[in-house]
């Protein structure tokens, strides 16, 4: 058996007296370095445990995101389904309602024509008196008999379907969900009120209330008839949407802070003019609607900016960036189609929601953040 030796390191075994350490003093600052590391452990598994549940935590509202958002896509894609189904429901109609009246006078002209022809095989049939009798009233009937063949059937659609730009709705769809992540609650200023407009007791929405205009369709007609929002902006990025369903006339905004008339419709006979009240340069970036379909931006020009609208919207978003200069409207009845956008502008005051329900006893109503 071979020997074993033992070495002996005497810098380790330190005491004050003797001048070495003892093994119970190495073992107790082993020991304290080993609970210190035990201790750090123990924090570190909180850590990892508080890491854990933060993730996790994380994770719900992402996916409550991603469904919401699919959902939405999906509603998109359903509406549009329906409304081509609606589309070709309604051709459908059309086409079999053209086909109908042609089958039903075809077949009146077919019964008449079956009683002429059998008048006519009578009369052969019988003696010659009975042939002879009423002979020209039948010649005539005989001769100026004339088929009526029906008019143009329907043979083909008119459109075919097509399936819709999926990247394109995916692109306006990005683009409304971006501009609703600004979404303010906006609510109506009664101060600034006119006397012919009703507000709601949550002051979101508003009605008018006053006599019936003689021409309701005249712009300057119109001014006596707004309400400012109870917000004022001058910096940032703010979206708020307007429920303008089954009005046949509208306009809404923002304009300057005051939101006073530069001057008076009265100076301006012709309607054409009157525009200008509404312009930019005026402190008014809006858009509206008048004689029930026609949709209007009023830029800075002598005449509005007639808009195309192939889906007159229900809900009407409007987005301000005020450092971008920059007012955008969103019908967000059609899955957020852009409207209509005032860009690179000034704004040289703070600004204010604009709200003018016209004369059109209708009200507009503000939508809340979470609807």
């Amino acid at each position: 058996m071979s020997p074993v030796y033992l070495v002996l390191f005497p810098s380790l075994f330190f005491h004050p007296k003797t001048g070495q350490t003892s093994p119970e003093e190495m073992f107790q600052e082993s020991l304290k370095k080993l609970r210190r590391d035990q201790q750090e452990a123990e924090r570190l598994k909180g850590v990892i445990r508080e890491k854990r549940t933060s993730w996790k935590n994380q994770m719900e509202p992402e996916r409550h995101r991603i469904q919401t958002e699919f959902n939405q896509l999906r509603r998109i894609l359903d509406r549009e389904e329906q409304r081509e189904l609606k589309k070709l429901e309604e051709e459908e109609r059309k086409g079999l309602s053209i086909i109908e009246k042609a089958e039903g006078e075809l077949i009146h002209q077919s019964q008449s024509l079956t009683e002429l022809i059998s008048d006519l095989e009578r009369r052969c049939q019988g003696s010659t008196v009975d042939l002879l009798q009423d002979v020209n009233n039948v010649t005539k009937r005989s001769e100026f008999w004339t088929l009526r063949k029906p008019q143009a059937l329907p043979t083909k659609l008119k459109s075919v379907f097509r399936a819709p730009d999926l990247k394109r709705m995916l692109r306006v769809f990005r683009e409304l969900t971006d501009v609703q992540s600004y979404w303010v609650d906006v609510t109506l200023n009664p101060h600034t009120a006119n006397l012919n407009l009703i507000l709601s007791k949550n002051r979101r929405q508003v009605r008018f209330v006053g006599a019936k205009l003689s021409e309701p369709s005249r712009l300057e007609e119109h001014y006596n008839c707004s309400v400012l929002g109870s917000q004022h902006f001058s910096s940032g990025k703010y979206y708020w949407e307007v429920d303008v369903t089954k009005k046949t006339a509208w306009i809404l905004g923002v304009c300057s802070n005051s939101g006073e008339p530069t001057f008076s419709f009265n100076q301006y006979p012709h309607q054409q003019n009157a525009y200008s009240r509404f312009q930019p340069q005026s402190g008014f970036w809006v858009i509206g609607l008048q004689h029930k379909h026609e949709y209007r931006a009023y830029e800075d020009s002598s005449t509005s900016l007639l808009l195309s609208m192939t889906v007159p919207p229900r809900r009407v978003g409007v987005f301000l960036d005020y450092e971008a200069g920059t007012v955008s409207f969103y019908n967000v009845t059609n899955h957020g189609l852009p409207i209509y956008t005032f860009s690179k502008y000034y704004f040289p005051t703070a600004l204010c929601p604009y709200f003018n329900p016209c004369s059109c006893a209708v009200p507009m109503t503000l939508r809340r953040p979470s609807s």
